[in-house]
């Protein structure tokens, strides 16, 4: 007996077609790795159903299952996230496009990344405090940047260098 799985993801807000694509990608990989699917993309609902319904009618599907599929953006979505919060609820098994971080990482070093980046934000925004970096835009820019970094670095050594930078500049700009 092969696994049913139900595909989760951002669908309210993105273009029918991009939604749909993005669902049957996932179906035909699923598929090709010897899982039964549930794609809520081609489900036919009536007219009538509001997005309230189509949740009823989809954590109905979900509860046939034996995994939910998280897409890598189910986290900007309500609909995921309730999905994910059954799921969990009933036991089903959980799987994901990306993993998140606490995936990927230990405890132990999730925790220090959450330090190391709570001090280098401290640090950061005194810098941009100062005349010639007073622009939002690359502000949010930059510190995507740096997140992005410290989520696929993992060493450590990366991090405490920039950490330790960061900190030159905060007292430099003391």
């Amino acid at each position: 007996m092969s696994c049913k799985v139900y595909i989760s993801g951002k669908i309210s807000g993105v273009s029918f077609a991009k939604a749909y694509d993005k669902f049957l990608d996932a179906e035909k990989r699923l598929k090709s790795e010897g899982y039964d699917v549930v794609n809520p993309m081609t489900i036919k609902f009536p007219d009538e159903f509001g997005w309230a319904d189509c949740i009823l009618y989809d954590l109905k599907e979900l509860q046939r299952c034996d995994a939910i599929y998280l897409l890598k953006d189910w986290e900007d979505s309500n609909g995921a996230k309730i999905e994910k919060s059954f799921a969990d609820g009933i036991g089903l098994k959980i799987m994901y496009e990306e993993k998140p971080l606490s995936a990927v990482m230990t405890k132990e070093e999730v925790d220090k990344f959450s330090e190391l980046w709570k001090e280098l934000m401290k640090s950061y925004s005194i810098f941009l405090r100062t005349p010639m970096f007073n622009c939002y835009e690359e502000h949010f820019v930059f510190q995507q940047d740096l997140l992005s970094l410290f989520l696929y670095a993992k060493d450590f050594d990366v991090v405490e260098t920039l950490y330790a930078g960061a900190g030159a500049m905060k007292n430099n700009n003391k």
